[in-house]
Parts: C-alpha cells; sequence; structure tokens
C-alpha cells in the first residue's frame, strides 16, 4: 500500500480543497481549508523548522493531541492563535472547521 501523500504540516492531500502558501525568507503563511470537517490524524516528525503560529478563522476547530501515552483535547473559539515548536513530534485528530498558520523558520 502507497503511502499516503502529506502536505507540509502533515495533512492528507486529497483532504485540503486550499492549500495556498505565500513565502519570503524565513516567514512563509499558509491558508488551507477543506470540504470535509473530519480530516483525520495529522503526523509530523520534529525538525529544526522553527515556529508554528496558527489562527482559527471560525469556532469549532478541534484538536486532540496526542504526547506518548497521553492525549489533551482542544477546541479552539473564532480568532483563537496557539503557537508550537516544530521541534517536537506532533501527532493529533483534527476535526471541525479549518485555520490559517504562519510557519517562522528556524536558524539561517
Amino acid at each position: 500500500m502507497a503511502a499516503q501523500a502529506v502536505d507540509s504540516f502533515g495533512c492528507s492531500l486529497n483532504k485540503l480543497g486550499s492549500d495556498l502558501t505565500i513565502a519570503t525568507g524565513n516567514l512563509s503563511f499558509h491558508r488551507k481549508s477543506s470540504n470535509e470537517t473530519a480530516l483525520g490524524r495529522i503526523s509530523l516528525d520534529a525538525s529544526d523548522r522553527g515556529f508554528l503560529i496558527g489562527l482559527s478563522r471560525t469556532s469549532g476547530h478541534q484538536r486532540r493531541i496526542f504526547n506518548g501515552p497521553r492525549a489533551t483535547n482542544y477546541v479552539l473559539d473564532e480568532n483563537s492563535v496557539y503557537v508550537r515548536n516544530f521541534d517536537e513530534d506532533y501527532r493529533a485528530d483534527v476535526d471541525g472547521s479549518f485555520f490559517s498558520n504562519g510557519d517562522i523558520a528556524g536558524g539561517s
């Protein structure tokens, strides 16, 4: 069975309806959307990419983030902002309305 194609954040490409990127220097802005509300599992290995700043444009975006044997549920309201460091492995089940991301690269 072939591996599923994913974007730079670990999202399945076949579930993205829109995947736009503007990049300049060490900053990239990503606008992503989907016609599906259940996007499933996002998996991304740790890297030295820097940080992700996410903006939930509407309420109802949910993530169940896995950290080893534990999982934590998050429900984001409209205009919620979250930050995560790419230097940690990331596993999450994603559901609900989608979001915009800013990717701030690390190092030079």
